[in-house]
This record gives structure tokens, C-alpha cells and sequence, in this order.
């Protein structure tokens, strides 16, 4: 149920219009461990953020993403709660993020990347970017990511790469000592300042 306030009663409140930062929203996901595939799918398509509710009760919002991938970490794996994920985010934003999740690389895929960085082939797409990024801070712990992404900054696009350098300081500060992240700054510092 709900009801209209008077403007007299209205008039005793302050009333403020927030919009979410999706670069903020980003930080706060990676610090919450939400699932990369949600993370990485806000960082391609950013205005899917939020959206002002339609006729559907389910339209995507920062809690609903959350819940998201809370949903897709009970199931394991968005493959395996395909039905349920229009009653979170809403019919259109659940059809896009079919599309990015059916052209996402697997996990066995990125562990081919990070046995062997200098000589595997990175993805070259903005979704197939962010999800390497997103992925790589979000498995720092796991053996090898942090000796390959410090190779990999070398090899991505360098605004991608200033996105990896600093999700893992985030991450783990100590990737601040490797040397590729030491060449990188050195030869790219200046994006720091945009």
C-alpha cells in the first residue's frame, strides 16, 4: 500500500536525488565479492545500473545486481538460474545479460591465460576486457594471478590495463611492488591524472 504525502508534510524533509557512480558501484562490487560476471557485465554496459522502474515490479537497480549475484552463486552459475534472473533485473536487462554471459570466456579459459600470459591470446572486445579485468582482481589469491596480470598489463589496451592495476591494488596492495606494474606506471603514469 501506498499513499501520497501532503506538501505540507513533504515540506518538513530534505529531498535529495542520488544517481549511482557505476566506477564507485564497481569499487564497492569488488570489495563485496560479487559474482565478475555481474561486475564486468555493469562495466560494459554501465546505464544498466539503474533504471527507473517500468510496469514490471523487477528493473535493475544497484540492490537488484547484488542480488543477482547472490542468486547466481546459489545456483552455480548463471547458466543454471536462467528462468529466474528476468524476476530480478527485468525482462530487457536480463536478455542483454544472457548475450554477455552466452560470449563470456570461461573459467578455463582464463586459467589458460594466467598459466601462460606472455604468450596467450587476451581478448580484444570491451565485454571479453572487462571480464578478464574483473576476474583477474577477483581471483588475486589464487596462485600465479598476480605474477600474470602484472605480464598482462604489457598486453591489454591501457585504459584496461589502469583498470587492472588498480582493482589489484585494491586487491592487494603488495602488486604495487611487481615489476610490471612498476614498467606500466612508468610508461602510462599520466592516465592516473584523467
Amino acid at each position: 500500500m501506498t499513499f501520497r504525502m501532503s506538501s505540507a508534510l513533504a515540506n518538513r524533509f530534505v529531498h535529495l536525488t542520488l544517481e549511482p557512480d557505476v566506477d564507485d558501484w564497481r569499487s564497492w562490487a569488488m570489495g563485496q565479492r560479487l559474482a565478475p560476471i555481474v561486475t564486468s557485465f555493469i562495466g560494459v554496459r554501465p546505464n544498466l545500473l539503474a533504471e527507473p522502474p517500468g510496469d514490471s515490479p523487477a528493473y535493475p537497480t544497484p540492490r537488484s545486481w547484488e542480488m543477482l549475484s547472490d542468486v547466481i552463486r546459489s545456483f552455480g552459475g548463471p547458466e543454471h538460474c536462467s528462468d529466474l534472473i528476468p524476476g530480478v533485473i527485468g525482462e530487457a536487462a536480463a536478455i542483454e545479460f544472457a548475450t554477455f554471459v552466452r560470449n563470456a570466456m570461461n573459467e578455463g579459459q582464463m586459467l589458460a591465460i594466467v598459466a601462460n600470459p606472455g604468450s596467450a591470446s587476451v581478448p580484444t572486445t570491451l565485454d571479453g576486457l572487462y571480464l578478464l579485468t574483473t576476474w583477474l582482481a577477483y581471483n588475486v589469491k589464487r596462485e600465479g594471478v598476480k605474477e600474470a596480470s602484472a605480464v598482462l598489463l604489457a598486453k591489454i589496451p591501457p585504459e584496461f590495463a589502469m583498470i587492472l592495476a588498480r582493482d589489484m591494488i585494491k586487491a592487494a596492495p603488495t602488486f604495487a611492488r611487481t615489476d610490471g606494474y612498476k614498467a606500466f606506471m612508468k610508461a602510462h603514469g599520466r592516465l592516473l591524472s584523467r
